[in-house]
Order: structure tokens, then C-alpha cells, then sequence
């Protein structure tokens, strides 16, 4: 997903703007969306059901693994982030002015550190 992430961005930094390549990447963008709320809504599901004898479908296997690891490190995760952020003078949580970009988001998924890849 993330590669058809770059390639719409690409492509729409190098297209002169015009309706139709606009509807284009629109379209393209769109159904990365569909795809992106198709898998949030399976893990999800997966994780309210459980995790029940799975299915050969490789589909179905990937999304359980994606919940065994989201499983396993969201506490570790919720440690980290109550303690190491920095804190205001009246003790509230500091927040960056901007949100951060998708660019910066997008190396962290796909190059996990050693550390993060540990279960």
C-alpha cells in the first residue's frame, strides 16, 4: 500500500494539472482508501471475534498475524509513549504544531528497527 501510496504522489508532482488526471489519481486514491478500511475492518473483527481456527485464505492469515503483533505490543507502546514525551509546564502532553507527513510515517512501516520487529 505504501508503494501505491508513492507512485500516486509521483505521479500527481509530475502530471501538469488537468481534470482527468486529477479524477485519475482521485480514483486511485480512492480505492487505496477502500483497501486500507477493508483491512482496519477485518482486524478489527478478528480481534473482537478472536482468534478462531483460521482459514487458508492468505488474506485471513496475514490479518491474524497483524492482530497477534498488535496484540503483543500495544502495551509496550502505551508505556513508551506516556513516558517519553515531553511534558508542558503545566504537565500536559507537548504536540507538535503540525501534523507529520505521510513521507515521514511511510520508512517506520516499511523498515521496521530490530528493536520494533521483536515481539
Amino acid at each position: 500500500m505504501s508503494s501505491q501510496l508513492r507512485i500516486i504522489s509521483s505521479v500527481k508532482a509530475s502530471l501538469a494539472r488537468s481534470k482527468a488526471s486529477e479524477e485519475l489519481l482521485l480514483g486511485n486514491a480512492q480505492q487505496l482508501l477502500h483497501a486500507v478500511a477493508k483491512t482496519v475492518r477485518a482486524a478489527e473483527s478478528a480481534s473482537l471475534r478472536g482468534l478462531r481456527q483460521l482459514s487458508s485464505d492468505p488474506e485471513e492469515l496475514e490479518v491474524a498475524a497483524f492482530c497477534v503483533q498488535w496484540r503483543r505490543k500495544l502495551p509496550r507502546r502505551r508505556t513508551s509513549e506516556a513516558s517519553h514525551l515531553g511534558r508542558e509546564e503545566l504537565g500536559l502532553r507537548k504536540t507538535s504544531m503540525h501534523p507529520p507527513t505521510l513521507a515521514a510515517l511511510l520508512p517506520e512501516a516499511e523498515n521496521p528497527s530490530p528493536s520494533q520487529s521483536r515481539c
